[in-house]
């Protein structure tokens, strides 16, 4: 967590090259780490029998909420200020969606571990992570899917899809998230 904010801090209050040295140094490591760290405590508090909805409702409201506030707050404000990094370029109803749903710099790790905390839900629920031979398995398959992921783009339409809810992060993640309930639960 401290690297996260380090992080960000040090993106907008230095100006030192050897502090960026530093934040990039870490920089393979400080989303996975705290991604795995959501996966122990995701753990510690799993979907229950009959409450993969309610799961999903109170995920959304502690993510999915703030985030599009935020994210209404931001539009507004792009209204009257032109120096926001992130802005609105398209205002149509396709450049709004891709402004709430699409590819945002600082907030894609909102969407990426909500699709996480979706995907290990749905497989607890439907009990697949109850021995460690299949959650390591689902590892494995999972750290291979994030290789391919990263190394082609998804097209349609002659756009790449996979920054849509940051699926792309998603799965980057998904092996960091399950290694966390891994060590959790194991």
């Amino acid at each position: 967590i401290i690297l996260v904010v380090l992080y960000h801090a040090g993106l907008y209050y230095s100006d030192s090259k050897h502090f960026y040295f530093f934040l990039y140094l870490f920089d393979g490591i400080r989303m996975p780490l705290f991604t795995a760290i959501g996966g122990y405590l995701y753990a510690v508090r799993p979907v229950q029998k009959d409450s993969l909805f309610q799961f999903m409702v109170k995920k959304s409201m502690r993510l999915l909420i703030p985030l599009f506030s935020m994210m209404t707050i931001w539009l507004v404000l792009s209204l009257f200020f032109d120096h926001l990094q992130i802005r609105v370029k398209d205002w149509t109803s396709f450049g709004l969606f891709k402004f709430y749903f699409g590819d945002l710099p600082n907030y894609w790790f909102i969407y990426a571990i909500f699709t996480n905390y979706l995907i290990v839900a749905v497989l607890d629920y439907f009990k697949q992570l109850g021995k460690i031979n299949i959650v390591i398995f689902i590892i494995i398959i999972s750290f291979f899917f994030s290789v391919l992921v990263n190394s082609i783009e998804l097209r349609v339409f002659n756009k790449n899809i996979l920054p849509l809810f940051s699926f792309d992060g998603a799965i980057h993640l998904l092996p960091y998230f399950l290694f966390g309930l891994l060590i959790s639960r194991f």
